[in-house]
């Protein structure tokens, strides 16, 4: 029986293969890559996307069927308007909105009328998507429809 020369090559001091260790340093390289891919998409895509819809907005028409003036929440307090729709789901304003405002907004936003809603142009795109993950659209605007 031969014995393995110390000098051998084709294992690593591990006990794996040469192959084995290209394996494992390409499972490393894409697991680095999907972490990277993940951090990028839930930290920069949100802030770009916000930054885009502040001065990209689309026009979408909706019935609405209620507004309320109220206070939202999550990292923080701001006055609102929610905005229901029979049409177009439910939506938030919150630009140009304070606690001495809201209510008035809120009671110009007949419901049974018809609305031309801004929203940004990014929700728009991504309308089911949004409303699959029940995130409220933004609103910019507000104008009644002629």
């Amino acid at each position: 029986m031969t014995a393995t020369p110390e000098w051998d090559i084709s294992r690593h001091a591990s006990g794996k293969s040469g192959k084995q260790l290209r394996k494992d340093r390409l499972f490393l390289l894409a697991l680095g890559c999907g972490l990277l891919l993940v951090t990028v998409g839930l930290l920069v895509v949100p802030i770009v996307t916000l930054a885009y819809d502040e001065t990209h907005h689309v026009a979408i028409e909706c019935t609405v069927t209620g507004a309320k003036g109220g206070l939202a929440s999550g990292g923080g307090t701001w006055s609102r308007v929610q905005i229901l729709t029979s049409d177009c789901g439910t939506l938030t304003m919150t630009k140009g909105i304070s606690e001495s405002n809201r209510d008035a907004v809120a009671a110009e936003i007949t419901p049974g009328r018809r609305f031309l809603l801004q929203v940004g142009a990014t929700e728009h795109a991504m309308w089911d998507l949004y409303q699959f993950f029940r995130i409220t659209p933004s609103v910019y605007s507000v104008q009644r429809a002629e």
